[in-house]
Parts: structure tokens; C-alpha cells; sequence
């Protein structure tokens, strides 16, 4: 075996991480043209800057378990198909004329493949010490860009088909870099079983990352944002967030007390030097580096407060060249950085100008006037000319280190100095607190990472009202996430449906103008009014609204017709009681709108619906409730029966169902099995007051229910 295919394989993806609380970013670092598949963010060179909370929106959308379970299973299946020896063939084999370059990878699955190489044969060894060097890498490269083409499109269906939902760009490129890079890198490891493996790792320990993450955000009450953070990583052991420029003291040490010597008192001195040394040990390179840092992280600070101006475009414009000029402040690669400068000084002058033009008196925007002048000057220093001119020679002299340019050493007599130092020491300690970077291992670690940062910065997941999935709010006002559910054909978030004339209409809007009206009710003083405009808006948007919405039992021409009647009762002072009034409580009832607010007659034993059991026997027992009790049978389990208006027993049923997905739903009637329920459509129209008139009847698994007219009322009965 080859020393190399002993070294385990790691990514390789070295990633910085820009902390700002509103507008955090991930810098890539070291993109590689020949596995490189994104065509967005914003990109200079081989590094690029991304918006941390929608990559981490978007990775929060795909099942990233199951699909590094699933590219483990292609590479696990081609390995099978013994592409190890199709790869030491590749190895031995002289380059074939140019007419023969066409050979398959699944020809390593053809009978007499295993002719060609036997791998426990050690004869065969020495053909390759016949090919030079240049000859292995040719074959190697075709090998590669065979797996790549059989693969590329196995990777995107893969992503596509466990993302729920649109993904951008960024967050594609991620997942099939890390795929890619198996692919790439069959040079120091020749066998799929292995990347297999580093798949299923993968998935095991994203998974494990998404159930400690929900356990930790648990905490929110006991711990703040950066102490959960803490918590978090030390679970994962991630390691430290410290910056990669060093700064020390001098001789900053103060006198410490020692026991007065009365044997020898002339050994007790006064302190004689009373002068404390400020030092500032860095390069050039790395201070001009941290004033970028702070430069770049107060633009992002100021771009949403500045988002009816031209400056968030010009940030947008020009936002590739500040991660360009990061990644290349080595001073190693000075041309390069050299060349991302004068980009970056005009867009600082465009940017600082909005800013103090649109946000007078901002402290931030102060700020960055101050440290965009820090930057011209030391774009203008000798150092930087002394570099530009004779770039070894510089190196020589070591003019990549602070000097005269910048005062490395302070007295305490040499205010003006000292001052200007210690605000520079500022910059570089600000820049260790905004700034990480390291080398990601594996996808699993830079996935903690993402999460961790974002804790970080104080930016908090929050639950899905439709899906109950976490993700990271891009708003004041966000309740849903932007998944797409196959199941429904429907995003959580109702404007995307909206936009995109997917599904029926939102209930949620007619809900919230039943509301609105509920306000103008109680600013008329018509109490009695309002009670009902909330009680019906509670009854839409938390109740039947949902489920009538997503059943597939109901036409899109019956639902409308719902929401329509349900949006009619209007706020007027001669309606007092609009709740008296047409359809106050509208409910569907198999292919018919009916008055909720008849009586139904239900009977079904607790053992079969507990849940439901219980929400009834506690209406029951109380006065503010209509709901009686029929009968209570004998027993551990009785069989039961209630009275109830119909909508308040629907509704029940549907927050119980909507609430407990593992329980046995409840059948909602109305709407389910209609071929168990028999319905009088001619006796609704008869009030006899206190007769019942069964308006329909039936049992659905243990469920019977006895819909009554519109004309009847226990209470009336009872007194007749």
C-alpha cells in the first residue's frame, strides 16, 4: 500500500467566520476550480463571502442524514463493482491511443474484467514500476473525470431529492463539494468502501448535532445566547475562537508585595523603574488584516439601517473582495492582496459617504470614516510602498514587521503615542472577537460550526407554526420556515403559496381580519361583538382553518365557499349579536356548509379516544360550558355520550389531532368516511323548538354522533 492511502482523508474546507448580531457571514476560503459547482455568492479569486443565517436556513431543509446515507450506498454499490482494481488497472496500464480513451467505468463490472488484474497476484506488481511517473498522472486524471461524470449526476438528484424545498446555490455547492472531494481525491485513497463510510459518518453525526442543538436551545430560560454557545461546543469539543494574530504586552508588570526584611533593611528598595512599556507585536500585514476585518464587519452593520439608499447594492457589488483580501493578507501573497485594495478603498469611499449622508450622529458610521482613513494610510505607508517596489528585497528587511510606520513601543511621558497605539491594539483585539477561522475535517464539523456561530452572534432558531421545523428568522414578524412539503404540494410559509398560486388560500388571512374586526368592536364598546369576532378567529386560525385547508377530502370550490361565508359577519352597531345572525360558526358537513352551532350527540368509549375523553368530561364540569353529559357508562373505560354544539366538538378534534401525531386520529366528522353516515338534507329546514329532528347519523370506528336540527336545544326540551 502507498504512504498516502495510509493518511486518513479530511476535507480540507477552511472556512472564516465573520460574527455580526445582524448580518453574520461565512467566508470560503479555499475554493478549487476543478471540483468548484456554485455559481453564486459572492466570489473573487478562489474565496467568496456567504450570508451564515440562509446557508444555515437552507441546510436546515435537507435530511442530511439520509443523504449521506444515501451517496454512502452509490459509493458503497460502485465499490462492489470492484473499482479498486478498475483504478490499479488505470495505475499499470500505459496511456491508450486516443481513439481508445473511451472505456466505461462499468466495464469493471464486465466477466472477464477479472482477467485483467489479479490484486493477490504479487507477479504483477513490478508493471508498474515500468510507467513514469507523468504517465500515472494522465491515467489517474481520466479515471477521475470518469467517476466525476458518473457521478456529478448522481450527487444533484440526490440533493434535490432530500432538500424540502428550494436550496440556493451556497448551500448546494457545500453538499456536493463534500461529495466531489471523495471523487477528487481517489488519488491517496482508491477505494469507495472507505468514502462509504466517511458518508455514513457524516449522517450519523449530523444527526446527533440537530438533537443536541434542540436540546440546547432548550436552555434559553437558564443560560443567554453566548453561554449556550459555550455549552453547545463543549460537547463537540470544538476548539477555541481566538483569531490568529497574537498581540503581548511589554513590561507591564506591576510591583508585587513582599514581607518587609528586618534583618537586612536595606534590601527593602522603593520601586526604581517606574515605566510601563505598551507593545504592539504583530506584521504589517496582520494589522491591515484586522482593520479589514472591523472595516468590513461595520458595513454589514450598517447595510440594513441603510436599505432605502444605494448602499446595501454597493456592499452587494463589492462585497468579493474584502474575503479576497483576508485570505491573501499573508504576506506571502502580498500581490494578491495588493490587488483587492484599491477595489476596496473606493467602495469604502462610496459606502462611508451614504452612511454619514443618511445616518448623521450614527456612532458606527463614525466609526468606519475612522477606519476607512486607517486604511488609506497604511495603504499609503512605506511599508507598502517598500513591498510594491522590491517585494523580496522588503522581505529581506523585514518590512512585513511593525516598525517606525507604526510606533511598536510606548512610553507612559508619550501620550499622543501611547494613545494611538493602544486604539490600534483595539483593532486587532476587536478583530480576534469578530473573526474565525479553521480547517473543516468533515461536513459534520463544519455544520456544528455553522450552528455554534450563529449562536454566537445571538441569533436564536425558532419553531415552524405550520411544520414545527427549527430555523433561523430572517424577520421580526417570521413564524414559518420555506420548506416545501411534497405530501401537500404546499411551503409552510403561506406568501410563498400565495406568490406562486400553490394550494387553496391561507385561512390565516381571513383570520386576521376577523380579528381587525374584533378590534373595531371593542373600540365601539360592543363588547359581546368582539367576544365573538375573537372567538371566531381562534376558531379559523387555530382551529378547523388548518385542516380544512390541507384535507384533500374537500373541493377547492367548497373550501373557498367556506372561507367566504366565514369572512361574512360584519362589525355594525345595529348587529349587536352578529353571532345570531346567518352562519355564525359555519362548519362543513359532506359536500354542505352547515351552522356549527347545532347540537350533536356524540357516544364513544375512553379507550378508544382518550384524548377526546377528557377534553369533553372537562367541559362538561364547567358552568361556562354547554356541553352536558348524556350518559357515562359503568366501568374502568365507560362508553360515554355528550351534547355539544357541533363546531366546538370539530374544532376539538382537530387541535387534538393537530397536536399528538403518534396517537390514532380521531375520525373529523364532516369530512371523513362519508359512506358511514347518513344526512337529512329536507329536515334542517324545520324549527320545532324543543323536538329533536335528526338532521344526520352515523359510526366511524367507534365514533357514533347524532347531528341535530338548527331548531334544537336541550334547555328548551328539558323545561318542556
Amino acid at each position: 500500500m502507498l504512504d498516502s492511502e495510509q493518511e486518513p482523508f479530511s476535507w480540507g474546507f477552511e472556512a472564516g467566520f465573520l460574527r455580526s448580531p445582524v448580518n453574520p457571514r461565512m467566508l470560503l476560503l479555499n475554493r478549487t476550480p476543478e471540483i468548484d459547482c456554485a455559481d453564486d455568492g459572492n466570489a473573487t479569486g478562489n474565496a467568496s463571502a456567504w450570508n451564515l443565517v440562509s446557508v444555515a436556513n437552507d441546510l436546515l431543509r435537507v435530511d442530511l442524514s439520509s443523504l449521506f446515507n444515501e451517496i454512502g450506498g452509490h459509493f458503497r454499490e460502485r465499490a462492489k463493482l470492484r473499482f479498486y482494481i478498475d483504478l490499479q488497472n488505470a495505475i499499470r496500464q500505459p496511456p491508450a491511443p486516443h481513439d481508445a480513451q473511451h472505456a466505461s467505468m462499468d466495464y469493471a463490472a464486465e466477466p472477464d474484467h477479472d482477467d485483467w488484474l489479479d490484486p493477490d497476484d504479487s507477479d504483477q506488481e513490478s508493471a508498474q514500476a515500468e510507467l513514469n511517473e507523468a504517465e500515472i498522472e494522465v491515467n489517474l486524471q481520466k479515471q477521475k473525470e470518469r467517476d466525476l461524470d458518473f457521478f456529478a449526476p448522481i450527487f444533484d438528484k440526490a440533493i434535490t431529492r432530500h432538500a424540502h424545498g428550494e436550496i440556493s446555490g451556497m448551500a448546494r455547492y457545500l453538499l456536493e463539494n463534500v461529495c466531489r472531494q471523495c471523487v477528487m481525491n481517489i488519488t491517496a485513497i482508491p477505494d469507495y468502501r472507505y468514502y462509504s463510510c466517511w458518508m455514513n459518518n457524516n449522517a450519523i453525526e449530523c444527526n446527533e448535532i440537530n438533537r443536541l442543538y434542540r436540546a440546547v436551545i432548550t436552555t434559553s430560560a437558564q443560560l443567554n445566547k453566548q453561554e449556550m454557545a459555550s455549552l453547545f461546543s463543549s460537547y463537540l469539543k470544538l476548539v477555541s475562537n481566538d483569531m490568529d494574530i497574537t498581540t503581548t504586552n511589554g513590561k507591564t508588570g506591576l510591583t508585587e508585595p513582599v514581607p518587609y526584611k528586618r534583618d537586612n533593611p536595606r534590601d527593602n528598595y522603593p520601586k526604581v523603574n517606574s515605566q510601563i512599556e505598551t507593545a504592539c507585536v504583530c506584521t504589517n500585514t496582520d494589522l491591515f488584516r484586522a482593520l479589514l476585518i472591523v472595516f468590513y464587519q461595520e458595513c454589514l452593520e450598517l447595510a440594513p439601517l441603510l436599505k432605502n439608499t444605494e448602499a446595501p447594492s454597493l456592499l452587494a457589488q463589492n462585497e468579493e473582495f474584502f474575503p479576497a483580501a483576508i485570505k491573501t493578507s499573508d504576506p506571502r501573497q502580498f500581490r494578491l492582496f495588493d490587488n483587492q485594495l484599491p477595489a476596496i478603498i473606493r467602495f469604502g469611499d462610496a459606502f462611508a459617504y451614504a452612511a454619514k449622508k443618511h445616518l448623521p450622529g450614527n456612532e458606527t458610521a463614525q466609526k468606519l470614516e475612522e477606519h476607512l482613513s486607517d486604511i488609506k494610510r497604511m495603504n499609503s505607508a512605506p511599508f507598502m510602498q517598500a513591498f510594491r517596489k522590491n517585494y523580496l528585497e522588503a522581505m529581506r528587511e523585514n518590512q512585513i514587521y511593525a516598525n517606525g510606520d507604526f510606533h511598536t513601543y510606548a512610553e507612559l511621558n508619550d501620550q499622543e503615542n501611547l494613545n494611538r497605539l493602544v486604539r490600534l491594539q483595539a483593532v486587532i483585539a476587536k478583530a480576534g472577537e469578530l473573526y474565525f477561522t479553521e480547517e473543516e475535517c468533515s461536513f459534520a464539523s463544519l455544520y456544528a460550526r455553522i450552528l455554534h456561530e450563529l449562536l454566537l452572534c445571538g441569533i436564536m432558531p425558532i419553531t415552524c407554526q405550520t411544520c414545527g421545523s427549527l430555523f433561523f428568522p430572517t424577520g421580526p414578524n417570521s413564524k414559518y420556515c420555506d420548506r416545501y412539503n411534497a405530501a401537500t404540494k404546499l411551503y409552510c410559509n403561506p406568501r410563498h403559496n400565495a406568490k406562486k398560486h400553490l394550494g387553496r388560500k391561507s385561512p390565516r388571512d381571513v383570520a386576521l381580519n376577523i380579528r381587525r374586526k374584533a378590534g373595531t368592536a371593542y373600540e365601539k364598546g360592543l363588547t359581546d361583538c368582539a367576544h365573538y369576532f375573537d372567538s371566531l378567529g381562534n376558531f379559523v386560525l387555530d382551529g378547523l382553518g388548518p385542516t380544512y385547508q390541507a384535507s384533500d377530502l374537500i373541493s377547492d370550490e367548497l373550501y373557498a365557499a367556506w372561507l367566504s361565508i366565514v369572512n361574512q359577519p360584519n362589525c355594525r352597531t345595529k348587529i349587536r349579536r352578529p353571532d345570531r345572525n346567518g352562519f355564525p360558526y359555519p362548519v362543513l358537513w359532506y359536500g354542505f356548509i352547515l351552522n356549527g352551532i347545532q347540537y350533536v350527540q356524540v357516544e364513544f368509549p375512553e379507550a378508544e379516544y382518550p384524548a377526546l375523553f377528557e377534553r369533553l368530561s372537562q367541559l362538561a364540569e364547567s358552568p361556562q360550558s354547554k356541553c352536558t353529559l348524556k350518559h357515562k357508562g359503568p366501568g374502568e373505560h365507560p362508553y360515554s355520550s355528550w351534547l355539544i354544539k357541533l363546531y366546538e366538538l370539530l374544532e376539538i378534534i382537530a387541535q387534538i389531532n393537530s397536536a399528538d401525531q403518534v396517537a390514532k386520529p380521531i375520525p373529523l366528522l364532516g369530512i371523513d368516511r362519508d359512506d358511514c353516515v347518513s344526512t337529512d338534507p329536507t329536515a334542517q329546514g324545520t324549527r320545532s323548538a324543543p323536538d329533536a329532528c335528526v338532521y344526520s347519523t352515523g359510526t366511524i370506528d367507534s365514533l357514533s354522533f347524532t347531528v341535530y336540527t338548527k331548531g334544537y336545544d336541550p334547555e328548551k326540551r328539558e323545561r318542556a
